[in-house]
């Protein structure tokens, strides 16, 4: 079975850089507390992802159900894709989901306000596919208050599958029913599904793509495992390249026009090449100057997503501006996760802001040399905070010895095996 870690780090802490090995039961543990609230949705939620992912038919009543299926038969693969899966879609927070759009050369954006509104009719129930219960409905008018935008809502209802005899499935009660807003943003021709679920968004996606025929030349998922196949790469990289796309993304563009990060809190990693630790998550303050952070980079881990604290200026006076915390997924369709943000009106600022500084990451050209001096970089930099924190805790505990342990040969014992770790 694969060993899951997962490594927090505190500058604040004298037990710098520790390190904590998880097991399995911790990780089932920590699902098990996502669970306690709206128990009966979450259980179904992850009975219908363990059956369209993994073709698993579970049977989850009660939380202990759900404890003895991922204690017996679940591999880390499947544990940590679920704390993921409840994660993304019950965690606080204003979702994006990202697709990309280009409209006809001979049509307008009022020609997709008219195709929004005959292809996806107000009020009218549409089946997200044929071998499923999932509906999709339009619940509003299509507001394009202004030429850059246009917005609708919809709403999302999924039902129970029950099966009749001579195993034919029937629509059942309704199981999951939600409301969220799909905005068309002309300024960057992108389109936000905002909604915390990648079921309810690929349903969504599939309605659109498949009703609203003749309008677009383009009409896609953003994704960066795909998109990172064409960005230029000079020499033997040593580093997964998306990672490498994402750590460029973090330290330079993304710090620019006005925006700056503030701190870097938390990262997932995931390393499917490892015959042992396939996911790391690494969580704290300033993760970039820990030496977990670095160690998984020197590993050629896949960065899968980061979360980070940026700040915004709003005028010319550099004191004032607009703090939000994000979250970004990177492993399928993007995702932008805000949270806690000062001023919501600026959140399509930062939207456009996030994705234009991915493509400005995604068109440069990366060179072997320079990464590697950079990750070196990186190293020197941990080691010698590394060593000045190990020197702090050393005249911590020094004087400590000297004055608890009263035998001088046992204290003088001690301090020579200090010593010889620290040279």
């Amino acid at each position: 079975m694969f060993e899951c870690v997962e490594l927090f780090h505190n500058t604040n802490s004298i037990f710098y850089g520790g390190v904590i090995m998880v097991d399995i039961m911790y990780e089932i543990e920590r699902i098990i507390k996502l669970t306690r609230n709206q128990r009966n949705k979450k259980l179904k939620l992850i009975e219908e992802h363990l059956r369209a992912n993994y073709n698993k038919s579970v049977q989850l009543h009660e939380i202990d159900d759900l404890k003895e299926y991922l204690s017996r038969e679940a591999n880390d693969d499947i544990i940590t894709d679920i704390y993921e899966l409840l994660d993304q879609t019950f965690s606080k927070g204003d979702p994006y989901y990202i697709i990309q759009f280009e409209i006809q050369e001979d049509k307008s954006q009022k020609d997709l306000l008219e195709t929004i509104e005959i292809a996806l009719p107000k009020d009218k129930d549409i089946y997200s596919s044929k071998d499923n219960f999932v509906l999709i409905k339009r619940i509003s008018d299509v507001n394009s208050i202004s030429s850059d935008h246009l917005t609708f809502m919809v709403k999302y209802e999924k039902y129970q599958e029950v099966i009749k005899s001579g195993q034919r499935s029937e629509q059942g009660p309704v199981d999951v029913q939600t409301s969220f807003e799909i905005f068309f943003d002309f300024q960057i021709n992108l389109c936000y599904i905002k909604c915390g679920d990648t079921n309810q968004f690929n349903s969504a996606f599939r309605v659109m793509k498949r009703h609203m025929i003749g309008i677009f030349n383009k009409f896609s998922p953003f994704r960066i495992n795909t998109l990172y196949k064409f960005t230029k790469f000079e020499g033997e990289l040593e580093l997964d390249k998306q990672t490498t796309i994402i750590l460029d993304y973090l330290d330079d563009e993304l710090n620019k026009d006005k925006f700056s990060i503030t701190d870097y809190t938390a990262v997932t990693f995931a390393n499917p090449r490892s015959d042992k630790v396939r996911s790391v998550r690494i969580g704290g303050s300033n993760l970039f100057e820990s030496p977990e952070f670095a160690e998984r980079i020197r590993f050629s881990d896949r960065i899968r997503s980061v979360k980070f604290q940026i700040y915004k200026e709003t005028n010319t006076n550099p004191s004032t501006g607009v703090l939000s915390n994000i979250r970004i997924y990177f492993d399928s369709t993007l995702k932008f996760v805000f949270n806690e943000m000062e001023n919501n009106a600026y959140q399509r600022d930062f939207v456009q802001h996030l994705f234009n500084s991915l493509i400005n990451s995604l068109n440069k050209t990366y060179y072997a040399h320079t990464i590697k001096l950079k990750i070196q970089e990186l190293i020197r930099v941990v080691e010698a905070k590394d060593s000045l924190m190990a020197q702090k805790v050393l005249e911590e505990i020094i004087p400590k010895i000297e004055r608890e342990i009263e035998d001088e040969n046992t204290r003088l014992k001690v301090l020579s095996i200090i010593n010889s770790y620290v040279g």
